[in-house]
């Protein structure tokens, strides 16, 4: 396992932009479609219409949203079936994954964004940019982590925010909705949601991945692991009925099996490889949201 610093962007990686999906569009593209010759930057330069800027900034976002790999660029399994399948990022599976692998504790998103998902951020409060900012100094100190500047902070908080409550990013998920319009971006309200829970392959493929980094030669593991503090729980805001719903519906699809005869109660995984669930995700003969 790569070390923690390459297996994550870092924290002031957007240049001052939230996540665009049809940006996000534009960098697939190019890179599966075109043969890359130059630095990633030329290439997207060369290869789409994107800015400047955009062209530092949305490969951070393709890396940190698990579609591309990052050490080299090139398309992850994500995100060649979001290319072939989703070009447009629309899918609600798609977005999900995005969002787990933004906020997932071994990365690739940044650490701020994991800490501000499954720490900071709860159901029901209202915050904006000021708020999220002061979080993301606290998080990150805690952590013993470099924190930035004031001005870098403030811009962070707000591409965070822009990201779930823009319909170009992941307004679909339901996690933020802005509360009014301020014309100053750091004096925006946002409530934070009770969002729908992911679809179940969407969640299948997140469990498959988390259970990869951090049991990677277990078969069997305590139910009570999926709700660490941070862990896989945290990161969608489950509450343990919801996780356990999704947990029987898996193990109706003969995924996994779930031991609660006598405690500790016990996870045991029935699949060989995250692929399948991909596989389940972007077949398009099932619903798309199932």
């Amino acid at each position: 396992m790569a070390p923690e610093n390459q297996r994550r962007i870092g924290t002031v990686f957007h240049e001052t932009f939230s996540l665009s999906r049809p940006a996000l569009n534009a960098v697939l593209r190019a890179l599966a479609e075109q043969r890359k010759t130059h630095s990633l930057f030329v290439h997207l330069r060369e290869h789409t219409g994107l800015g400047t800027r955009y062209c530092k900034a949305m490969p951070r976002y393709a890396r940190g949203s698990g579609l591309l790999h990052i050490e080299n660029d090139g398309l992850t399994t994500l995100g060649r079936y979001v290319f072939e399948k989703d070009i447009d990022l629309s899918y609600i599976g798609t977005q999900w994954l995005m969002h787990y692998h933004l906020s997932a504790p071994h990365g690739p998103g940044p650490l701020f964004w994991h800490l501000l998902v499954t720490r900071f951020l709860r159901p029901g409060d209202r915050v904006n940019s000021r708020t999220v900012a002061r979080w993301i100094a606290e998080g990150l100190s805690q952590a013993g982590q470099q924190v930035p500047d004031e001005r870098a902070l403030q811009s962070t908080a707000t591409i965070f925010l822009g990201t779930y409550a823009r319909s170009e990013g992941l307004e679909a998920l339901g996690i933020l909705r802005q509360l009014d319009n301020d014309r100053r971006k750091d004096a925006s309200s946002y409530e934070v949601c009770v969002a729908e829970s992911p679809t179940r392959w969407a969640f299948a493929y997140a469990l498959a991945d988390y259970w990869e980094h951090h049991y990677p030669n277990q078969v069997t593991i305590p139910l009570s692991e999926l709700s660490q503090p941070g862990g896989l729980r945290s990161v969608f805001w489950l509450e343990q009925g919801a996780l356990m719903r999704l947990l029987q519906t898996l193990k109706s699809e003969g995924v996994l099996d779930v031991y609660r005869v006598a405690p500790p109660y016990q996870v045991v995984k029935h699949w060989d490889g995250k692929e399948l669930f991909l596989e389940r995700i972007y077949d398009r003969s099932r619903p798309e949201n199932d």
